[in-house]
């Protein structure tokens, strides 16, 4: 044993000698500095660039060589092109026995880090074209596609190693941008017969990223293969082999030519089970961000066949199938789990069929087929059958709305027909939900249950049943809608041309206040109250005339508060019964804090006139025509509308803002009486208030009005026009018989407190606008006032002043004087009250004549007067100093 031990050690001893011999002999008799210079020359002249070669060395690992150490290739003489390749070194293995003769064959070349930079630009000129390759040539070759040229000009050696590569390639004319990084490449090739080449090897690439319009996420390459070519039939033939993509694995093998001068090709890829998760990892990060809720399990397997023919039209084919097993999908934020057993895809040109196989979602049933064919204008053919949460659906609708769904929807659906035309394409089917609850901003409460029962196709929507129960209350629909489909999908364009038709009921008893947050809350708006709704309704949207509803709403305990109103509707109750034809008013009452009015009547014609629709032309359908009674035990329109009530009391500064509630009468007409038992208007109480009411064209006509005010009788006529709603028109005619006179003149003169009687009143007035200002000083206002017996108080400097004037008559002058067939007239104009000479007999004592103003909204006065004695007491007054005046005077 110790002899054969020490003779292993001989013989590497020998062995190591004989190696450092060969090493010093290569260093004494390879010429190193004459192989640098003619590496340089032949390589230069043989690609017409320039090449550097920064030293040489010799390498003896892994065989006897030379080490070309910084080497670049320049781009093309005369362009900017950067340097095509730049490498650490280049490691060229040369064949021994060729060498012993002098004669230098490469066996190996080994090129580490290159860089390599590639340009096309777009007048079509590279950095990488060679046309000096073209002389090297061998005849065999001289009529091969470039590729196959190339290799029958460059390849003399058998094995070629690249380690650690990379390539930055840039087409300007395709804008297309490829970066490889981390590229190691191990690869033979021999020529095995004549004219046939065999190369194999593997490839392995860190980062590929191609960029070609859209960003292709970057991922991992390799590819064990083995290939021949035949440069007389100008083919290649892949042998088997294995394709990876970021760490997924497929087979490979096919053949491509270039017969006859055309590019032909036909490759088979078929992959083994794929984990699904592995399979994501080709996806682009935002395509991976959709899937980032859900946790994804199953197994994907492709058997795909693909052809290329340049004669052909299309000229790239393929055809072949996918299968997916064991599909589980589930979310956090979801009840239930999607399971799918199987789906099988199968695929080729314009052509795809779909069948999912023993589906299921939260153990419910899943099954569905699906055919496109024609991918440039998609047609499709399929059906969709299952049962599903609805909180399966919520994740895929608008976050902003904060949409939550749930209930068990089953469905059973067929659709066909083209994808680019969606009026176009037919579907079918049922829809039933139970259980379902729905919230979102858009709601004003949420829907706590809902079902649903409805069959549509492309023309119907069947709602056999849907109902709707929320905190406030529950809604009910059962009916027909006809192209509510096609006028959802159709744009705003063709969306005339498919409007929609109902026939169906609609019921319902809702809680007014779940509207109350679609209100202005800075405003402190409150609404409260129930409506009821039971309606069938029949019409299309395209004929409004023919709009046909009938039923009745309801309205029952409603009050609203808003801070901008001067007064809130504490409750309001209504009923209204409808038909296409006709509103009866059976109820409206409604009570405020000072004011109450009830109405009943009827509204003909109502309909298509008062939908808030656009595609109701008003000039062309029939105008609504009121009859109604109103009724009032109260109404106070000094608390009701303060801005717009001339001397009413109140102090602007404290009315709310816009407190003239923004009512704009609907343009109808009409007809009409009323009763109301107190009115307040101007701080002047009226009462048993009765008159009749004509409106037409926006004008209002009160006729025969009648009532009490002041202990006496008025009556009278009014016209309010609002054809012109921003400058309304006013004017009319008014009769008062024994009014009180000093609770008029109080009111309206501000001289009160010494004319006392009843008075007569006639007269007209006309004024404009809807401020108080504008109102007052537009006023006109003609009347004559007549008083048969009355009494006048005076006090202060008029009573001493008259009563003075008796003292000197020897008689005194009491305080209260009886008057006798008073008249004046009593005009109102510019802002100002006034009386036009009013003359009366001021008991035993003379004739008094009166004149003067009020005005109404500065308070002011201006009156005088005369008292024109009686002869007797001017005689009396005047005694002694009769014989001044003349011995003939007997004046006044």
């Amino acid at each position: 044993m110790k002899k054969l031990f020490k003779l292993f050690l001989w013989i590497a001893g020998i062995l190591t000698g004989l190696v450092v011999l060969f090493i010093i002999a290569a260093k004494l008799f390879l010429p190193v500095d004459k192989i640098r210079t003619m590496a340089i020359e032949e390589a230069s002249a043989a690609l017409d660039r320039e090449v550097t070669i920064a030293d040489l060395d010799l390498s003896f690992w892994g065989g006897l060589g030379v080490k070309l150490v910084d080497v670049t290739i320049a781009g093309p003489v005369g362009t900017e092109h950067p340097d095509l390749l730049s490498a650490e070194n280049i490691d060229v293995k040369l064949q021994l026995l060729p060498l012993i003769s002098g004669d230098y064959r490469i066996d190996r070349l080994i090129i580490n880090n290159p860089v390599i930079i590639a340009r096309r630009a777009a007048d079509g000129n590279s950095n990488f074209d060679f046309p000096s390759l073209d002389e090297k040539v061998p005849e065999s070759a001289k009529d091969a596609p470039d590729e196959a040229r190339a290799v029958a000009a460059v390849v003399t050696f058998d094995k070629l190693e690249v380690t650690d590569g990379y390539l930055d390639y840039s087409d300007e004319e395709s804008g297309t941008e490829i970066l490889v990084g981390g590229l190691d490449l191990e690869t033979s090739l021999e020529l095995i017969r004549e004219n046939v080449y065999q190369s194999s090897g593997e490839i392995s690439i860190d980062t590929l990223l191609i960029i070609a319009g859209d960003t292709i996420p970057a991922f991992s390459f390799s590819l064990e293969y083995r290939a021949d070519y035949d440069m007389a039939r100008s083919e290649f033939l892949f042998h088997e082999s294995d394709l990876g993509i970021n760490g997924l694995h497929f087979d490979l093998k096919g053949t491509a030519g270039h017969a006859a001068g055309e590019q032909t090709a036909r490759f088979s890829i078929y992959s083994r089970e794929i984990k699904l998760a592995d399979l994501f990892e080709l996806m682009s990060p935002d395509q991976l961000k959709l899937l980032d809720d859900y946790e994804t399990d199953g197994l994907f397997s492709l058997d795909l066949e693909l052809g290329y023919d340049e004669r052909k039209d299309p000229s790239l084919s393929y055809s072949g199938s996918a299968v997916v097993t064991d599909i589980r999908m589930t979310r956090e934020d979801i009840a239930g789990r999607l399971e799918i057993k199987r789906a099988l895809l199968d695929f080729k040109e314009n052509n795809l069929r779909m069948n999912v196989e023993q589906g299921s979602f939260n153990g419910r049933p899943l099954t569905g087929m699906l055919t496109v064919n024609d991918f440039e204008d998609p047609k499709v053919n399929g059906e969709l059958a299952g049962k599903l949460n609805l909180a399966f659906i919520t994740p895929f609708l608008p976050a902003e709305d904060n949409h939550r769904l749930t209930g068990e929807l089953e469905f059973d659906s067929k659709f066909d027909g083209p994808l680019s035309d969606p009026a176009g394409l037919r579907f079918a089917g049922e829809i039933k939900i139970s259980d379902g609850t729905y919230q979102s901003n858009l709601l004003p409460e949420p829907i706590n249950q809902f079902s649903l029962d409805i069959f549509i196709n492309n023309s119907l929507a069947n709602v056999r049943s849907l109902v709707l129960n929320m905190p406030g209350g529950e809604l009910s629909f059962n009916g027909r809608i006809n192209n509510l489909i096609p006028y959802l999908m159709a744009d705003s364009a063709d969306a005339s041309d498919v409007m929609p038709a109902m026939d169906g009921s609609l019921k319902g008893s809702l809680n007014l206040g779940m509207l109350s947050q679609f209100l202005n809350a800075d405003d402190g708006a409150t609404l409260s109250g129930r409506i009821e709704i039971e309606l069938d309704l029949t019409g299309s949207a395209d004929n409004m005339a023919n709009f046909k509803p009938y039923g009745t709403v309801a309205i029952s305990n409603a009050a609203y508060n808003d801070n901008t109103m001067p007064e809130q509707i504490r409750n309001l109750n209504a009923r209204f019964d409808i038909t296409p034809d006709t509103v009866k008013i059976e109820k409206f009452a409604v009570e405020l804090e000072s004011s109450d009015v009830s109405l009943t009547g009827k509204l003909t014609d109502p309909f298509p006139y008062l939908l808030p629709l656009d595609v109701v032309d008003q000039a062309k359908v029939k105008k609504p025509y009121l009859n109604f009674e109103l009724s009032s035990r109260r109404l106070n329109l000094d608390k009701l509308f303060p801005e717009a009530v001339p001397g009413s009391g109140e102090n602007r500064a404290s009315v709310p803002v816009d407190s003239v509630t923004p009512f704009i009468l609907p343009d109808i007409d009409g007809r009409g009486k009323f009763h109301l038992d107190s009115l307040v208007y101007s701080k002047v109480d009226f009462t048993d208030i009765n008159g009749r009411v004509m409106i037409k064209d926006r004008k209002i006509v009160c006729n025969d009005v009648t009532g009490k005010v002041y202990t006496g009788d008025i009556s009278g006529h009014t016209t309010i026009d609002l054809s012109d709603f921003e400058n309304p028109v006013y004017q009319g005619e008014f009769q008062a018989r024994q009014i009180e006179s000093n609770d008029f003149v109080s009111r309206f003169s501000g001289f009160g407190g010494f004319l006392y009687g009843k008075i007569d009143l006639d007269g007209s007035y006309n004024a404009e606008g809807w401020e108080p200002e504008e109102f007052i000083n537009s006023l006109i206002m003609n009347s004559r006032l007549n008083m048969k017996q009355g009494k006048l108080k005076t006090s202060g400097a008029v009573f001493e002043l008259i009563n003075s004037l008796a003292s000197r008559l020897g008689e005194s002058f009491s305080q209260e004087q009886t008057i006798k067939n008073a008249a004046t007239n009593l005009y109102v104009k510019e802002g100002k009250v006034g009386i036009d000479k009013l003359k009366t007999r001021l008991g035993d004592l003379g004739d008094l004549e009166l004149d003067g103003f009020y005005g109404i909204l500065d308070g002011g006065l201006s009156y005088h007067g005369t008292i024109l004695l009686s002869q007797e007491r001017s005689k009396k007054l005047l005694g002694g100093l009769g014989s001044f005046f003349g011995s003939g005077n007997t004046g006044r």
